[in-house]
């Protein structure tokens, strides 16, 4: 049972709805795969791009993306991977651990100079040292094996690195990702779990994927004071790969589909956006506080009017999606 605030009573179970994910899922590839908004355009991922003179699934490559994942944290991704790739074209990423903190805060303030994550200089030079010592440097190393239980194991192994070490799967389920879509590890795309980031919770809490009992009662959304992002991370995540697997869909088109819409299309926080469109049919999108730590079911956010509409002809608008 996980717990969350009841109006009343502090015990709440929290289930996951299955029927309900499996049609969020396929309603969020068939935008994708149809390249409705905001899939429409090339180059959306930053994580999925490959800098300019980097052979991909190489040593350098490997490294962009163990460092540049465990940075993507509280910044936006697109300012991240090419800052991390800046980065490497000035120093050696493998001599990383070598380096002074003096020289590396330069770098980083060069680089990432809006980054708020909290003592990211002292997060490169942890995990480097601890990525030479016992992985010779390289991170593809951390792969354990490709079996189901090898990949749990695995995904341990990342989260014993700083800031990939969350609650539930966090960021280690983000490498894993990138190293299986661009072959360095040799996973099934339908058998490794997707990130249950802000954005996914925020959707699973918003289309009822998550649904609350008391006393085996369903519970009304809106009787539920908060929940704790950290509580549901884990039960979406093994939802979600309960779904690819039955079906044989790719976990890193839809991690990727559910990053891309919450944090472009959902931003606009406009019903006639969702209506016109979105077909994942969130019924509401759930407040939370600045951090997205804490979500408050049951309380729609979104405007009742569009915003940055651009008129096309009489009787039609589309929006920008930048």
């Amino acid at each position: 049972m996980v717990k969350g605030e009841y109006r009343g009573d502090n015990t709440v179970e929290i289930r996951i709805n299955l029927k309900r994910t499996r049609q969020v899922v396929n309603n969020l590839l068939e935008m994708m795969y149809n390249e409705f908004p905001p899939f429409d355009k090339p180059g959306r991922f930053p994580d999925a791009v490959v800098p300019s003179g980097v052979l991909e699934g190489s040593l350098e490559h490997r490294l962009l993306q163990f460092y540049g994942c465990g940075l993507d944290s509280m910044t936006r991704a697109d300012g991240v991977y090419p800052s991390i790739a800046a980065i490497a074209r000035e120093i050696d990423l493998k001599t990383l651990h070598q380096m002074s903190e003096v020289e590396l805060i330069k770098r980083i303030r060069k680089h990432i100079p809006n980054l708020e994550m909290g003592r990211p200089v002292e997060t490169l030079l942890q995990n480097s040292k601890k990525l030479q010592e016992e992985y010779n440097g390289d991170p593809g190393n951390i792969l354990v094996g490709t079996s189901d239980s090898q990949i749990q194991q695995t995904l341990r192994k990342i989260g014993e690195f700083r800031q990939f070490d969350e609650e539930g799967y966090g960021k280690c389920t983000l490498l894993m990702k990138n190293y299986a879509r661009f072959g360095i590890w040799s996973l099934s795309a339908s058998r490794i779990p997707i990130k249950a980031d802000r954005h996914v919770i925020r959707i699973a809490i918003g289309t009822r994927m998550v649904e609350y009992y008391r006393e085996e009662k369903r519970a009304e959304d809106k009787t539920v004071f908060g929940v704790r992002a950290e509580k549901l991370g884990k039960l979406i995540t093994d939802a979600v790969l309960q779904v690819t697997k039955e079906d044989n869909l790719s976990a890193i088109d839809l991690d990727d589909a559910f990053w891309l819409l919450g944090s472009r299309l959902c931003s606009y926080n406009s019903i006639p956006t969702c209506r016109n469109f979105c077909k994942v049919e969130c019924i509401y999108r759930p407040i939370s506080d600045n951090t997205a730590t804490i979500f408050r079911p049951g309380t729609d956010k979104r405007l009742h009017y569009s915003k940055k509409p651009q008129s096309v002809s009489k009787g039609q608008t589309i929006f920008e999606f930048d």
